[in-house]
């Protein structure tokens, strides 16, 4: 019986359309409820499968030891999607467990210097441009592989950055030292809409993003910072001091 309605499950979930790694382990959570329920329910009540047996099995692998949030959040989508979709129980009752909310970590920041240091082992001139505006504006990686002429507007110091979290565009308004950084670079390189092309032709596609996050990664290596993280740090580094100073 156990193994006939973990293969339905399965079934189910793949009609769906969910991801491999989702269906491999909301299975697992299933299957290992099943055995859960060999040893720890009466046999006479071993027929049917409710909700309160579920429940005390989501109990016990809460309390187990090593058990993160992770593990016991599918866990529990796969238990609540289990019933639901191969016992058809509309309106699951967990007597009010809930997915268990993850502690976020604290953010990994770089100081200034370590930044200095960074940007000081790229020799790649395009590459640190791209950083350092992507650091001074606290810019996410797609946003400044995307930055284009035609988004600054004259005469205001307003910048129009896309491809933003969230699909959401957003104008910020540029520090005369970053516009002065920018001009330099547009008398040098004449792009023609996009900044930072792949091989600083103005007629090539965007720079690629793993190719600058290698670059960022490399240079952080070499200057012997060893703070982990990608080039999202920059993001964080400008961002979190001026959330500290409100």
């Amino acid at each position: 019986m156990s193994a006939e309605l973990s293969t339905d499950f399965r079934r189910l979930l793949q009609a769906q359309g969910k991801a491999r790694s989702t269906i491999i382990h909301y299975t697992e959570a299933v299957n290992r409820f099943l055995k859960w329920r060999v040893n720890r329910v009466p046999e006479s009540e071993r027929g049917q499968i409710t909700e309160l047996q579920a429940r005390d099995f989501l109990i016990d692998l809460a309390n187990s030891n090593g058990m993160s949030s992770t593990t016991y959040n599918i866990a529990f989508n796969g238990i609540r999607h289990f019933l639901r979709m191969v016992l058809q129980k509309d309106m699951v009752d967990l007597g009010g467990l809930r997915p268990q909310r993850r502690q976020a970590p604290g953010r990994q920041v770089l100081s200034p210097e370590s930044v200095h240091k960074i940007l000081g082992q790229i020799p790649n001139q395009r590459y640190r441009v791209l950083l350092t505006v992507m650091y001074a504006l606290g810019l996410r990686l797609q946003e400044a592989c995307h930055l284009a002429v035609p988004h600054i507007e004259r005469g205001t110091g307003m910048l129009l950055i896309t491809h933003a979290k969230g699909g959401k565009n957003r104008r910020i308004k540029v520090p005369p030292s970053v516009l002065e950084l920018l001009r330099k670079y547009y008398r040098q390189w004449k792009p023609k809409t996009l900044f930072f092309t792949k091989d600083g032709n103005p007629d090539s596609s965007m720079v690629c993003p793993q190719t600058i996050q290698a670059a960022f990664i490399e240079a952080k290596r070499i200057a012997g910072i060893l703070t982990p993280g990608s080039t999202h740090l920059l993001r964080h580094s400008i961002a979190v001091p001026q959330l500290a100073n409100g």
